[in-house]
C-alpha cells in the first residue's frame, strides 16, 4: 500500500497554500475583528475548485476524493481555521 501523496496532490497542496497565504492571510485579523464574511475570497476559492471539492464534476463539483478534500481543508485552516 502506498501512502505517499501523488504529484497531483502535492500540486494541489501548493496551490491551496499559496492561495491561503496570499488571499486570506493578510486579511484574517480584519475579517475577524470587524465580523466580515469574506465573500470575495470565498468566490476566489470557488473559482479554484476548492468548494464542492468532493462532488462530481457533472454536479458542479471538482470531483476530488477525500484525501484531496483533507488537503484543501488542512491548508485553508492552517492560515484561518474559520475559512477552512
Amino acid at each position: 500500500m502506498e501512502f505517499e501523496y501523488t504529484a497531483e496532490q502535492k500540486q494541489l497542496r501548493k496551490t491551496v497554500r499559496e492561495f491561503a497565504e496570499s488571499e486570506i492571510g493578510p486579511h484574517v485579523l480584519e475579517w475577524d475583528e470587524n465580523e466580515i464574511f469574506p465573500l470575495d475570497a470565498i468566490k476566489k476559492a470557488g473559482n479554484l475548485g476548492l468548494l464542492g471539492a468532493i462532488f462530481p464534476e457533472d454536479l458542479g463539483g471538482s470531483g476530488y476524493g477525500y484525501i484531496e478534500y483533507a488537503i484543501i481543508i488542512e491548508e485553508l485552516a492552517r492560515v484561518d481555521p474559520s475559512f477552512g
